[in-house]
């Protein structure tokens, strides 16, 4: 909301409740008030989520996803965050994370699991009850969302387009992490997106591209390549050594 004040500060103009639906040349369509209106964009960001529709105006195949939901449920013991990996889970994992007195209780699966994860949840959050650690009867809220987990697309910059975040699969594979890549690469795609709009030179945005790539492209490599390997091993007994060995752990 912060950022959001200051951009409406310097000038920006904020449309809520508006649907980028299609892009003709420089214009973008966008659906506002029950109306459509054509919007001239010498730069289009694409920070648009997984499921990125700017990504499809690129070009890029759909990606690979999976789902996480999360409770926020009351706390009885455990101050540190803890993992839970099984291969019911496949590449993903259970994790409980400590807020003060309540904590966020949640699971991630491949998509096409997406039907049974509510189970997996309830099995999970009654497994972390009868350890004594939450009282899964007190659940304060629930969230959920697609956790793009295949990399970064073909490409992440086209003509006057680039993706940022979860649409440019800036998300760590393995992990599902990706707020701290959102917010990097989020101010390097302001910036070359700023000098490449001010200069009229869509061609700045390669700059952009080196410069995300050069700081997670091996880092992004790594983790999907551990991620398909515990993928394809789920009913391996090797499943827990792969396991270890891709998330560090002695």
């Amino acid at each position: 909301s912060h950022l959001r004040a200051q951009a409406i500060e310097y000038g920006a103009k904020l449309l809520t409740n508006a649907r980028a639906i299609n892009r003709r040349g420089k214009d973008v369509l966008v659906e506002f008030a029950g109306k459509i209106f054509h919007i001239r964009a010498k730069i289009i960001v694409g920070a648009d989520g997984p499921r990125s529709r700017v990504a499809c105006w690129m070009g890029n195949e759909p990606p690979e996803l999976y789902v996480g939901v999360q409770r926020s449920i009351k706390l009885l013991s455990g101050l540190s965050p803890e993992l839970y990996f099984s291969p019911v889970y496949g590449s993903g994992y259970g994790w409980m994370f400590p807020k003060g007195d309540r904590a966020n209780v949640g699971v991630s699966v491949p998509i096409v699991e997406s039907r049974r994860l509510k189970g997996k949840l309830d099995a999970f959050c009654e497994q972390l009850a009868r350890n004594g650690k939450i009282d899964k009867e007190r659940v304060y809220s629930a969230t959920g969302g697609l956790i793009p987990v295949g990399g970064p697309p073909r490409r992440t910059v086209y003509k006057n387009m680039l993706l940022v975040g979860d649409a440019g699969g800036q998300t760590n594979p393995l992990t599902g992490s990706g707020i701290a890549p959102a917010v990097i690469c989020g101010r390097m795609a302001g910036k070359w997106a700023a000098k490449a709009a001010l200069q009229n030179n869509p061609a700045l945005l390669r700059h952009y591209d080196d410069e995300w790539k050069s700081l997670y492209s091996d880092s992004l490599s790594r983790a999907l390549k551990f991620r398909r390997e515990i993928e394809n091993n789920r009913t391996s007994p090797h499943f827990y050594t792969l396991i270890k060995k891709a998330w560090g752990f002695r």
